[in-house]
């Protein structure tokens, strides 16, 4: 097996992506693996980095690792959609890196662990755009994609990221303030399974693969990643006052259990969906990362698409055994 760390420099903050360049390379030397070191220098470039990796070792095992934010994960899961012989780690030096709170016992910062962890199959979501010129443009997401108000909130953290002494949790918490001020939204047509749920202005729409978002949010409780189905929350328009009386228990994830949540939430497990800006366009987040959309979004789940490695500590194979 080839192993190959995508290492994104620009992840979280402190250079702690750099800081692990050293462990990396010094394990893989002592252990004698067929490796590849690869810094990369601008966003959306390690997709074509995994891409070409992935049709240069044709019949190779290949384990890709992400070493990064949610978004560096991301790409290297959409640049390795496709390879049988893939297989994708992830070291977290993001802000968020919420996909990795969706398997609570594994050892994700322990370089010896992910080396020899094992891959479990795990559910992808698609989202193909269809622009006003006929063409189709495929996404790819690996924990959790929305519009609407949380989309804002993505955009206004990053920026607060940047800040000193403002991590991506807190980071997150404020833009939900900041955004509630300007009560950011959007008017969109949405369908499950063909049955349309929503036709209209609404506050957010999220389609999700993991549970958690916005650094350790559970904005999806039900969720799972393997299995087989999208959980979609959407959330109607209403009063400030009463998102915010509300907010405490979506934090908590707990607005499932909520009588006065139910109100304004529509929560729906399915296998695909379509989302239509009824302005022509909208902002769309997936995975950390926004992109401008416009046209009809057609959005399913790939059931067991992803080769994800899960590394378990010493303790744990020993409480297995």
């Amino acid at each position: 097996m080839k192993h190959i760390f995508i290492i994104n420099p620009a992840a979280g903050k402190d250079g702690r992506p750099l800081h692990l360049l050293p462990q990396i390379k010094a394990l893989a030397d002592r252990l004698q693996l067929a490796y590849q070191l690869h810094l990369t220098t601008a966003c959306g470039e390690a997709i074509d980095f995994t891409r070409a990796c992935c049709q240069q070792n044709q019949g190779l095992d290949l384990r890709f690792y992400a070493v990064g934010g949610d978004g560096t994960l991301n790409e290297v899961v959409s640049g390795a959609v496709g390879c049988q012989n893939a297989q994708i780690a992830c070291l977290p030096t993001g802000s968020g890196n919420d996909f990795i709170r969706n398997f609570p016992q594994a050892a994700f910062n322990d370089l010896t662990a992910q080396i020899n962890g094992t891959a479990h199959l795990t559910d992808l979501i698609q989202i193909d755009e269809q622009a006003k010129d006929g063409q189709v443009k495929a996404y790819y997401t690996v924990n959790i994609a929305h519009i609407g108000f949380d989309t804002a909130v993505v955009a206004k953290a990053a920026e607060l990221k940047t800040r000193p002494l403002i991590t991506g949790s807190a980071a997150y918490l404020l833009s939900v303030f900041y955004n509630l001020i300007n009560k950011s939204g959007e008017n969109l047509r949405i369908c499950a399974d063909g049955q349309i749920l929503h036709n209209g202005p609404l506050l957010l729409a999220a389609a999700a693969n993991g549970g958690f978002y916005g650094g350790g949010l559970p904005g999806a409780p039900l969720a799972a990643v393997d299995d087989g189905l999208l959980d979609l929350c959407l959330i109607k328009d209403t009063s400030r006052s009463k998102f915010v009386s509300l907010l405490p228990s979506y934090l908590k994830g707990r607005h499932l259990q909520n009588k006065r949540a139910q109100q304004i939430i529509i929560y729906r497990q399915c296998r695909e969906l379509t989302i239509t800006p009824n302005n022509g366009t909208a902002l769309l987040c997936r995975d950390g990362e926004t992109t401008a959309v416009g046209g009809l979004l057609s959005v399913r789940l790939l059931p067991k698409a992803l080769r994800f490695v899960v590394p378990q500590s010493e303790a744990q194979k020993r409480a297995d055994t």
